[in-house]
């Protein structure tokens, strides 16, 4: 199948959606569904092939691409809104921005995977909703919040570091939040992405 809901509105786009997996199910063959959208993708697919410019990128299950990319290209392609990633270089163990405000303390088992990379570029991706909202333990940052989408059940948080540079934070929809004040933010540091900046690839 060829982008086959390409030209559907939304709403009748996620109603095929599950149609198309209860067919699927119900017919037991093997589907070869090609598509642009990443919803559709990580919503209906067993296996995902992810190619650009003819070269495959990752193959796996949805949930290997949105934990685990294997690179920067999966990484941004993958997820809504897309993984934050911040460049920067290992010094002394830690990962420090190249805008220096942004400084990051590996995990032990990611620290061990980090030496051959000491002194060297490395990129940081971290999901929105993987930031600790009102950081105040461990490595924290401050930011300004500039657009607040309200979504319901979660708030989209565009913030500005002091810098100006961007990154994009997901909070549950109940956190008071408002546009112009200055918040801590913190990391999940089970949740952060190691890639090299140089190859792309990940690390850890």
């Amino acid at each position: 199948m060829d982008e086959p809901l390409s030209n559907l509105d939304a709403k009748l786009r996620e109603h095929m959606r599950v149609e198309l997996v209860r067919l699927h199910k119900a017919l037991g063959t093997t589907s070869i569904y090609v598509t642009h959208d990443q919803t559709e993708a990580m919503t209906m697919a067993s296996k995902i092939v992810l190619m650009n410019d003819g070269i495959i990128q990752q193959a796996g299950k949805p949930d290997e691409f949105y934990n685990r990319p294997e690179n920067i290209f999966v990484a941004k392609f993958i997820g809504s809104p897309t993984m934050n990633i911040v460049e920067g270089v290992m010094k002394n163990g830690k990962f420090i921005s190249n805008h220096e405000l942004i400084v990051i303390t590996p995990s032990d088992e990611d620290a061990i995977k980090l030496k051959a990379y000491e002194g060297k570029p490395v990129s940081v991706g971290i999901r929105p909703e993987r930031f600790e909202s009102g950081g105040q333990f461990g490595d924290t940052f401050k930011a300004r919040i500039d657009v607040v989408e309200m979504l319901g059940k979660e708030k989209i948080l565009y913030v500005r570091l002091e810098n100006d540079s961007e990154l994009v934070i997901s909070t549950p929809g109940h956190f008071a939040y408002a546009e112009n004040e200055v918040h801590s933010f913190g990391f999940d540091v089970a949740a952060i992405h190691f890639f090299s900046t140089e190859t792309g690839v990940r690390i850890n």
